[in-house]
């Protein structure tokens, strides 16, 4: 087996385990907004898709090993970034967008770097499974339209947690980037 079959066989089965173990519980606020819906529909949608396409862009092709190898690490790195972004927000971490009645704001570790460091690991799996695929088309099928879904997602969490934590949130955005570190 590849190891890209196996990174992805993991990125699958932890979301899904995710999904089936982090759903938030009824003392808290659902403000989800179908975000949660919209990646289950997108991911598989869009690796599917770009790989199928593939073939079929030639013309695009990039350097299969430096892609692959790239694309493999990064993948790799963003499983690690986000599940340590989730093992550090512990109990608090739900799939879906909602705010428990004992819901604290996270602004040490990760969070002290970044806001959403799950994200920021889920786009790097995204991009570096695109990347495998060693096709410049292939990666922006994927990529970009992720980047607006997160964008999407990462709107709805702030508004939540702005509406939850007020000026203390309001604190914390102005001195934490969204998703990369000084730029973004």
């Amino acid at each position: 087996m590849h190891a890209i079959a196996v990174v992805s066989l993991i990125f699958c089965l932890s979301e899904v385990s995710l999904a089936l173990l982090k759903r938030s519980k009824e003392k808290s606020t659902h403000v989800d907004k179908g975000s949660l819906r919209l990646f289950w529909i997108f991911i598989p949608v869009a690796l599917i898709g770009a790989g199928y396409l593939r073939p079929y862009a030639g013309f695009a092709s990039l350097p299969p090993d430096p892609c692959y190898y790239g694309g493999l690490a990064l993948a790799i790195a963003g499983l690690v970034l986000r599940w340590t972004a989730i093992y550090q927000l512990g109990n608090l971490f739900t799939v879906d967008v909602s705010i428990a009645t004992d819901h604290s704001l996270k602004t040490n570790g990760l969070y002290s770097v970044v806001r959403h460091p799950s994200y920021t690991g889920l786009l790097m799996i995204m991009a570096g499974l695109a990347l495998c695929m060693a096709n410049w088309i292939c990666l922006l099928i994927v990529v970009v339209p992720f980047c607006i879904l997160l964008s999407y997602r990462i709107q709805v969490e702030e508004a939540a947690l702005k509406s939850a934590f007020g000026a203390g949130y309001s604190a914390y955005q102005q001195r934490t980037k969204r998703l990369i570190p000084f730029i973004y």
